[in-house]
């Protein structure tokens, strides 16, 4: 999982810098303000107890004021397919809510379904960014996972990754107004963080009904996951 992830990153314009508790990410490098990323694995999900250990770890890779302020850890967590749903979904909603140094999400996956993906991706000559990116709109993809979405699967899983990277974007045709709203959203979240998004992504597409999501474009899917820029809010 940690080499899908890396590739999304890496192919999203995010430094890389590896240490022993994670890779950290951070991005851009170019701006006043850096968003940064650590991505850990964790297994067992327990993670609170350590996150002043991480947290420390990032200050001292890299000497940055927005590290205090703009870093969140990713969760990769391997669990196994009789785990139940409703223990794991309370570990983290305990995880994903505690207001402390990081935004956290904890993006799981089982071993069987990352097999089915390397599989899928394997047999394209697609990089893992672009087969995602380029599947997470196949209606097909998002009816099985929308028909029981605790169903351990590819498909399901690269909507939990798109849910929990929120920069990754939607293949469409590119046009300039399209282009536009790629550059913005990816360069509003930089400066507001991924909570806007993540409830964006919750309400305005995965509250969908299926018949109803299979009604909506390329183009309608970007505009509902379009976020308001500042000069929106003024």
């Amino acid at each position: 999982m940690k080499k899908i992830v890396n590739n999304i990153f890496e192919n999203h314009g995010f430094l890389v810098r590896q240490l022993s508790e994670g890779n950290l990410y951070s991005y851009p490098k170019d701006q006043e303000k850096t968003s940064f990323w650590l991505v850990i694995d964790s297994d067992d999900l327990e993670v609170l107890e350590n996150q002043n250990n991480y947290f420390q770890a990032c200050k001292n890779a890299l000497e940055s004021n927005d590290i205090d302020k703009n870093t969140s850890l990713l969760i990769l967590a391997k669990i196994p397919e009789n785990t139940q749903f409703k223990e794991l979904k309370e570990q983290i909603l305990t995880i994903e809510e505690d207001p402390y140094l990081f935004k956290k999400l904890v993006l799981f996956y089982s071993e069987n379904e990352l097999e089915q993906l390397n599989y899928q991706i394997s047999s394209t000559t697609e990089e893992p960014t672009i087969f995602i990116e380029r599947n997470v709109i196949v209606s097909e993809n998002f009816t099985k996972y929308k028909t029981n979405p605790s169903l351990f699967c590819w498909q399901s899983l690269i909507y939990r990754i798109a849910h929990k990277i929120p920069f990754v974007r939607i293949n469409v045709e590119q046009n300039d107004n399209l282009q536009s709203l790629f550059d913005t959203n990816y360069s509003i979240l930089t400066y507001k963080g991924i909570n806007e998004f993540d409830d964006l992504m919750e309400t305005s597409l995965f509250s969908l009904s299926t018949e109803n999501f299979e009604k909506l474009s390329p183009e309608e899917i970007l505009q509902r996951l379009t976020i308001d820029t500042p000069a929106d809010e003024n």
